[in-house]
C-alpha cells in the first residue's frame, strides 16, 4: 500500500492521519523529529544505545497514546515530555547513575601547539562541550538541553517541566555560567568587549 502524505504536512495533520490508522503518518512524525528527539535524549542518558532506546520508546508510547492528543500541534511538546518521562523512570531504576569525571576526558583544553583547523578537525571542543553539559546538575542540564538543543522557549520549557518561567531563566543562566567555567580554556578574554 503508498501512502501519499506531503512532505509539508503540518504535525496536526499527521496526528489525525495517523489516529485513523495511516501508518505512513506516524512514520513521517518520527522521521520528522526522531533527530531532535536524539540531540535531546543522549546527554541525559550518555549512552548512544540507551538514547536509541529511549527514542523508539517514546513513539511507541505515543502511538499508543495518540488518542490523546487532543491538538496535534502540541505533538512535538508531547513527545519530549514523554522522552523525559521515560528518561527518569529509567533514571528512577537506576541504582546508581554513572558520573563522568572531567579528570577521565582527559586534558582537552585548547594546546598552544594546536592550529585551529586541528582543534576543529579534532572535534576537541565538541568533546569538551558534551562532557561539560553532562557534568551539568539534572535540573541545569534539562533546561540547557531544552534551550539549546531543542530549541523551546522558556515558557514551553516552563510548561513542560511545570516550573515558573523565572526559575527556567534562573536555571539557564546558571547552567551557561557553569558551562563558561568549565569551559574557560576555550572562551576568549571577555575584558576585550
Amino acid at each position: 500500500m503508498v501512502n501519499v502524505l506531503s512532505l509539508g504536512e503540518s504535525d496536526a495533520a499527521l496526528v489525525e492521519l495517523a489516529k485513523s490508522g495511516n501508518s505512513g503518518a506516524m512514520d513521517q512524525l518520527f522521521h520528522r523529529y526522531s533527530t531532535l528527539l536524539q540531540r535531546f535524549v543522549y546527554p541525559l542518558v550518555n549512552s548512544l544505545d540507551e538514547s536509541e532506546d529511549v527514542v523508539q520508546e517514546t513513539f511507541v508510547s505515543l502511538y499508543g497514546n495518540l488518542h490523546r492528543i487532543r491538538d496535534g500541534q502540541a505533538f512535538r511538546k508531547m513527545l519530549l515530555v514523554t522522552a523525559n518521562n521515560i528518561i527518569k523512570t529509567r533514571l528512577r531504576s537506576r541504582s546508581r547513575k554513572p558520573q563522568i569525571s572531567l579528570e577521565s576526558v582527559g586534558e582537552t583544553t585548547a594546546s598552544k601547539t594546536m592550529s585551529p583547523d586541528q582543534i576543529v578537525e579534532d572535534g576537541v571542543l565538541a568533546s569538551d562541550l558534551k562532557a561539560a553539559i553532562t557534568q551539568l546538575p539534572k535540573a541545569f542540564r534539562e533546561v540547557v538541553l531544552l534551550r539549546y538543543a531543542s530549541g523551546l522557549e522558556v515558557e514551553a520549557i516552563a510548561n513542560m517541566l511545570d516550573i515558573p518561567d523565572g526559575t527556567v531563566k534562573s536555571r539557564l543562566g546558571r547552567g551557561r555560567e557553569m558551562l563558561r567555567k568549565r569551559l574557560k580554556g576555550w572562551i576568549g578574554n571577555d575584558d576585550a568587549k
